[in-house]
């Protein structure tokens, strides 16, 4: 009996001088292996009366056992607050049992049986869940952010390549942007274990693909600057300026026509400049602008003064034709003189057969009407 008291007074001081858990929990194993050590009193012994001083050393050590567990419990920064309650609630109702247990024990084996099934009852009292943030994550949410994430990724490709008129290159490095931004958030993804890691790098990654920014639109189809609309404008000046230039040299141009022609051509640059302003895009412009230069290159030329005019082909052949039958309507007027001198009369037709041929030699070669 006094070897069982000794031992359990040795294991009641080792725990009193306990400092955390696994210094308790140590001491406890040492005292319950040094109690298990003790020869086993007699049937006696097992049912002599405990006194009060033993049921208070035991409740004082279970107590101790249990709020050193509601300790560790407390001191974890990532405990759910209303786990923590409950799981320091459920030690508090059997540690305020022990009591209650302690005063109905008798004898020594009693008070073994209490102190095993309050210690086991402790012991089975789960650690507190954590806050959402410190738990794990599950295949199921991975799964979901994956998709999330991918669709996001899709749907901005989409959009990518439906833009009217986009520049390609510049298509191709936003769409590899926008590649590179998903596998760095998949990857992000992967490494996180805890919700809130895994969560920052759902947003970050979502953020990412966000801020990746439109392709270019294709140079021809981007807005026209203004100095764009004034180089046009002065394009078209100038287009114009040189057609009446060009005009206003021919030979023998006709005033009046040149001043109509002129007029034509102003028309076309007045409006045609007031198109150019209500263009948007370069494109729009460049198109504008060259059909506004071929009205100017379709403006014909103005009239030249009869004389000044060039001669074709018509007019050459019917200048020919009267000079030839003027000279043989002269010749055959010669030939019905009464009593011509024959001599006479085949010299004069020489002389209109030499008239009619230089005549034809100087019309052949005229440029001009009046030549």
């Amino acid at each position: 009996m006094a070897a069982l008291k000794a031992a359990r007074k040795a294991a009641v001081l080792m725990l009193s001088a306990v400092e955390n858990q696994g210094q308790l929990h140590t001491a406890l194993q040492a005292g319950l292996g040094a109690l298990g050590q003790v020869a086993e009193p007699t049937l006696k012994l097992a049912y002599q009366p405990v006194s009060a001083a033993d049921k208070i050393d035991i409740e004082k050590m279970l107590i101790q056992y249990g709020r050193a567990k509601q300790e560790r419990f407390a001191k974890n920064a990532q405990v759910d607050p209303d786990s923590l309650e409950q799981q320091q609630q459920q030690i508090d109702h059997i540690l305020d049992q022990v009591n209650k247990n302690l005063a109905q024990v008798k004898v020594n084996q009693e008070l073994t049986t209490v102190q095993k099934q309050v210690l086991a009852k402790i012991d089975l009292v789960a650690d507190p869940v954590l806050l959402s943030a410190y738990q794990l994550v599950t295949d199921r949410e991975r799964a979901v952010a994956e998709q999330k994430i991918t669709a996001v990724s899709q749907s901005k490709r989409a959009d990518f390549w439906a833009i009217e008129h986009v520049d390609q290159q510049s298509l191709k490095q936003q769409l590899e942007q926008l590649a590179d931004v998903l596998r760095t958030g998949q990857s992000l993804m992967q490494q996180a274990k805890v919700r809130y890691q895994f969560d920052a790098a759902v947003k970050q990654s979502l953020a990412d693909m966000q801020s990746v920014a439109q392709p270019s639109i294709a140079s021809e189809y981007r807005l026209a600057r203004a100095n764009q609309k004034v180089d046009a404008k002065q394009t078209l000046l100038l287009a114009a300026k040189e057609k009446v230039d060009y005009f206003a040299k021919l030979d023998g141009v006709d005033q009046s026509s040149l001043m109509i022609q002129k007029e034509l051509l102003a028309d076309i640059v007045q409006r045609y400049s007031a198109l150019v302003d209500q263009v948007k895009t370069v494109h729009d412009l460049h198109v504008l602008l060259n059909k506004a230069v071929q009205d100017v290159n379709h403006i014909k030329h103005p009239q030249q003064n009869w004389q000044d005019q060039a001669v074709n082909k018509d007019e050459i052949q019917t200048a020919s034709q009267d000079v030839t039958a003027t000279g043989e309507n002269r010749m055959q007027d010669f030939g019905q003189i009464i009593g011509v001198d024959p001599t006479a009369l085949s010299q004069q037709q020489q002389v209109v057969s030499r008239a009619v041929q230089d005549g034809l030699v100087a019309i052949n070669l005229a440029k001009l009407i009046a030549n």
